[in-house]
């Protein structure tokens, strides 16, 4: 991951500007991806739809973080679930939160817990 990071900032820097970029290759994660057939994908989708009272969509994550790490130790695919919406302005500093939409994720959520008791996992 590292390689290809270095590549994609070379590739669009101008080569008059001068910098420097430092990677910490001791902690960086490999991307992950919980698997498109994993049950618990449906599960999740069936719950949202329930909390949000509309049809999910699916969206990839960037990057990793400990996901990658905590998948490969528990021999477990993680499940990701967010309830930010792209105009929220994710990390940035007008980032806001809509409370119904945290309602809707934490209904999300009551539905999700017994779709996946009844996995046979």
């Amino acid at each position: 991951m590292t390689d290809q990071l270095r590549r994609w900032v070379a590739e669009r820097i101008d080569p008059h500007v001068e910098y420097q970029l430092t990677v910490t290759e001791a902690t960086g994660q490999d991307p992950y991806q919980t698997p498109d057939d994993h049950p618990a994908v449906q599960a999740l989708a069936e719950a949202m739809e329930d909390g949000f009272g509309t049809p999910a969509g699916r969206m990839g994550n960037a990057g990793g973080g400990p996901a990658q790490w905590l998948a490969r130790a528990c021999g477990a695919p993680i499940l990701f679930f967010g309830t930010g919406l792209p105009e929220d302005r994710w990390h940035d500093s007008d980032e806001r939160a809509s409370i119904d939409v945290l309602c809707n994720g934490a209904a999300t959520l009551a539905h999700l817990w017994s779709r996946l008791a009844a996995l046979d996992l």
